[in-house]
């Protein structure tokens, strides 16, 4: 077997590296992130999601199927957020 090739290995971790981290985004009230989002995307239907940024801010954003939001969360809010909405979070 051949070992996979990282060709990044030369880039410094930050905002404009690649992504390391993916995470499914589980709306809830209490319960953050493992890690602060780079950006979001919603992978299922569009809608409407209340978020958590970075600096402590609560913001109600609609997202659109498949499109990458730049956004910095800390948590994707459980009221607020539309059902079923399947968000994942890059870091």
């Amino acid at each position: 077997m051949t070992a996979a090739v990282d060709t990044f290995k030369g880039y410094e971790y930050g905002l404009g590296s690649p992504v390391t981290h993916v995470e499914a985004a589980t709306p809830d009230d209490a319960v953050e992130l493992t890690n602060v989002s780079r950006s979001i995307k919603a992978n299922g239907p569009s809608g409407l999601a209340s978020l958590l940024f970075l600096d402590g801010t609560t913001s109600s954003e609609y997202l659109i199927q498949g499109v990458l939001y730049p956004y910095r969360i800390r948590r994707v809010n459980l009221a607020g957020t539309a059902a079923g909405l399947n968000i994942t979070c890059h870091s």
